[in-house]
C-alpha cells in the first residue's frame, strides 16, 4: 500500500517560521523519533511511504537517513502551501497517517484540512480527535463510564497537577500543593486540574487495525533525570519526557493491560492509533490520566518485532463511526 505519512514537526508544520529549527526542542526530537520508527516499520512491512518534509530538516547536520529518497521512501520537500501539498499527496495515497500534537487544536486541524479524504485516514474520526484532545471532556467522559481517573475536587493538604486542556506531552504541566494557587488554573478552557496520584507513570499503545484492537506492551515513562519512579521535581514542573522503561515487571504489565482494556471497552469508536497514559497507583485504584488520539513515544521504545505485529493485519480500517 501507499502511505502518506505526515508528522507535524518534521513535515512542514513549522514551515511559516523563518527561524532555524531548534534541534534540541523536545517536540522536534519526539516527532522525528516517531516519524522514523513508523516509516521504517511501514517499509519493512512492504509498504511505500510518501512523506512531506521541511527542507530545513533535510539540510540539518542531524538529518536522519530517511531524509534521502530511497527504495519505498519518497520525501517531498514542502514548497508553498502546506495544506495544498498534503491534499495533492493524499490523492495518490491509499492510507493517511497523521502525527501531530494536540496543542492548540493542531491535530484536529490536520484532520479537518484532509476531511475530503476521510476514507483513507488511519485515525479519526474528527469528533473523536476533538474529544480526546480536550483533557477536561475526555476525563469527564471516562469517569462517567466507570473508568478511574484522578479526582478533580480541590482539597487542602494534597498535591495537585495542572495541565493545559489542549496540550501535548508534559509541556507546561505543573505540580503544586498550595490550594490558593487554584485561581491561576480556574479557566477550564485552558486548564485541567486534578489530584497528583503517587505511582508509576505508564503508557500503553492501542491500534485499531482491520477492525481488531492490538495492545502493544506498556512502557514506563521517564521525566527528566530524576529517576523512573520520580513524578515531580522541586521546580514544580513534572519535567520533560526523556525516555521509557521497558519491559515492566509482569504485575505492572498485567495492571496496565487490564486498565487499557477496560478503557477501550467504553471509548467511542476510533480508527488507527491511540496512546493511553495512566498511573499505576502506589495506593488506591490505577487511573487514566489522559488519552492521546495519535502515535506516542511509547511505540519507539519497543523492540521492532513487537511493535510491528499490527502491520501483519489489513491496514484499511475505515468504518462509519459515531460518538456515544
Amino acid at each position: 500500500m501507499n502511505f502518506l505519512l505526515f508528522e507535524w514537526m518534521v513535515g512542514g508544520g513549522l514551515i511559516e517560521s523563518d527561524c532555524p529549527l531548534d534541534q534540541d526542542d523536545s517536540f522536534l526530537k519526539q516527532g522525528s523519533a516517531m516519524f522514523s520508527a513508523l516509516a521504517e516499520d511501514l517499509i519493512a512491512a512492504g509498504h511505500d511511504v510518501v512523506a512531506p518534509l521541511d527542507a530545513r530538516i533535510c539540510q540539518s547536520e542531524h538529518a536522519a537517513p530517511w531524509a534521502e529518497k530511497r527504495r519505498h521512501f519518497s520525501p517531498v520537500l514542502i514548497q508553498g502551501d502546506l495544506w495544498q501539498c498534503l491534499r495533492d499527496l493524499a490523492l495518490e495515497a491509499d492510507q493517511i497517517f497523521i502525527i501531530a500534537p494536540e496543542s492548540d487544536g493542531i491535530l484536529a486541524q490536520c484532520y479537518q484540512h484532509l476531511e475530503t479524504f476521510s476514507e483513507k485516514w488511519f485515525g479519526g474520526p474528527v469528533a473523536w480527535i476533538e474529544l480526546a484532545s480536550d483533557k477536561n471532556r475526555m476525563q469527564e467522559y471516562l469517569g462517567s463510564h466507570g473508568i478511574a481517573v484522578p479526582p478533580s475536587e480541590m482539597e487542602s493538604g494534597l498535591k495537585w497537577v495542572a495541565k493545559p486542556t489542549q496540550g501535548a506531552g508534559s509541556d507546561d504541566v505543573q505540580v503544586f500543593s498550595d490550594t490558593n494557587r487554584k485561581t491561576e488554573f480556574q479557566d477550564r478552557k485552558k486548564w485541567r486540574v486534578e489530584q497528583f496520584v503517587p505511582g508509576k507513570s505508564v503508557s500503553i499503545s492501542v491500534i485499531n487495525a482491520g477492525g481488531n484492537h492490538f495492545f502493544l506492551p506498556p512502557t514506563g515513562q521517564i521525566f527528566d533525570d530524576r529517576g523512573i519512579d520520580s513524578n515531580v521535581g522541586p521546580s514544580g514542573s513534572i519535567g520533560a519526557y526523556v525516555g521509557a522503561e521497558y519491559p515492566l515487571d509482569q504485575h505492572q504489565t498485567q495492571r496496565a493491560r487490564a486498565l487499557a482494556q477496560q478503557t477501550v471497552d467504553v471509548l467511542p469508536t476510533f480508527n488507527g492509533y491511540i496512546g493511553i497514559d495512566m498511573i499505576l497507583a502506589d495506593d488506591g485504584p490505577d487511573g487514566v490520566v489522559e488519552i492521546n488520539p495519535r502515535m506516542t513515544m511509547s511505540y519507539c521504545h519497543l523492540p521492532e518485532e513487537l511493535r510491528r505485529g499490527w502491520l501483519e493485519a489489513p491496514v484499511s480500517t475505515h468504518k462509519k463511526t459515531r460518538l456515544n
